[in-house]
């Protein structure tokens, strides 16, 4: 099953939870982005197989592989991705160490907030971006830097802990949460 992509910034959601998975793109695409969803690990593998999609937005907890499982393996088999995981499970020793993957820049964590969701995704693809269009003698990595959430906000507000050029990403409008799932 090749998905085809057209966009500079393609967006792989990868979800076993099929109203989660849809609530993802459905926000990133009225924001002008493209982005497509499957349910599983082994889909996404074969998708990232034809190096068009940049960034995943995946469930860390799906049966058969996990998200952290899918990162791994596509690194293993060389596969380039941006990876941003979402989980309502991880505490913040779990996701200390979910970062310290060197293809994960972020965790959203659910319920999360659909503007924070696209702020976090815009700001992934302006570092990557800007990491990409200035070449260096060796690789970039993105590296998350702490972030805490508004006032009110905790465990509503999307984690990805970007790099303070990506902290000030525009968010998009809408303030619909989604609900945990995984």
């Amino acid at each position: 099953m090749a998905l085809e992509s057209t966009s500079p910034d393609p967006i792989l959601v990868v979800d076993d939870d099929a109203a989660v998975a849809g609530l993802m793109a459905a926000v990133l695409r009225r924001e002008k982005l493209e982005a497509q969803v499957v349910s599983d690990g082994p889909s996404a593998l074969e998708a990232l197989g034809d190096g068009r999609w940049r960034l995943v937005l995946t469930d860390m907890t799906m049966p058969g592989m996990s998200g952290l499982e899918l990162v791994r393996t596509a690194a293993e088999r060389g596969l380039p991705a941006t990876f941003l995981l979402v989980s309502a499970y991880l505490d913040s020793t779990q996701e200390g160490e979910v970062l310290a993957e060197a293809d994960i820049v972020g965790v959203v964590r659910k319920p999360f907030d659909v503007s924070q969701l696209v702020a976090d995704v815009r700001g992934v693809l302006a570092v990557r971006a800007a990491t990409t269009a200035a070449p260096s003698p060796a690789p970039t990595v993105l590296r998350p830097a702490a972030r805490r959430p508004e006032a009110g906000q905790a465990g509503q507000t999307g984690q990805t802990g970007q790099t303070e050029q990506a902290q000030q990403a525009e968010p998009g409008a809408g303030a619909a949460t989604a609900s945990p799932g995984s």
